[in-house]
């Protein structure tokens, strides 16, 4: 454990805004990395001004596997204030996901939790479901609107959809299927 100022402990903290994790496991988990390089220079580098991305940090992201890039793609600048990055083919990053199992994914993955600004505060409706595209649920909590086709379907993270009996839905935001109420 690190001493900081006047003894204290200093304890680190890596935050990803969860909205930011729901996307494919390997480009959440090579995010993850870049932060741990930002973590690895703060305790055993020497750090840049805030929000700066040097040339140590840019070669411990190479070290581990990630081309640090300001467009995110090949022949960008790998030093600077905004710097994004991408797996470098071949490198330790993709050697060593690609060695982890669909469980071992599983297993890693935190539980999504949709924050405020990711769940939508009306029912979402989807195009072409029936015929009737201006009609909503009288009551949001029945399970069936007014004209009775429409099936009321709900996620893990509590979104509703609105469509009719027997469509196969899967949530964007928090990747389970929708069941019909």
């Amino acid at each position: 454990m690190e001493r900081g100022r006047a003894g204290k402990k200093v304890v680190h903290e890596i935050s990803i805004n969860p909205d930011f994790m729901n996307r494919e496991d390997r480009d959440w988990h090579s995010t993850l990395v870049h932060e741990m390089c930002h973590l690895w220079q703060e305790d055993f580098g020497r750090p840049s001004r805030g929000g700066y991305h040097n040339s140590q940090w840019a070669d411990k992201m190479i070290q581990v596997g990630l081309m640090p890039s300001d467009t995110g793609e090949a022949g960008g600048k790998r030093t600077g204030q905004s710097i994004t990055h991408y797996i470098i083919p071949g490198g330790k990053f993709e050697q060593v996901f690609n060695t982890l199992s669909r469980e071992d994914l599983q297993n890693l993955r935190l539980r999504y939790k949709p924050t405020l600004a990711a769940v939508p505060t009306r029912p979402i409706r989807i195009a072409g479901s029936d015929g009737d595209e201006t009609e909503e649920p009288e009551d949001p909590d029945e399970g069936e609107s007014k004209s009775g086709k429409r099936k009321k379907y709900t996620c893990g993270c509590g979104c509703n959809v609105w469509g009719k009996s027997g469509l196969v839905l899967r949530c964007g935001l928090c990747d389970t299927d929708f069941t019909e109420q």
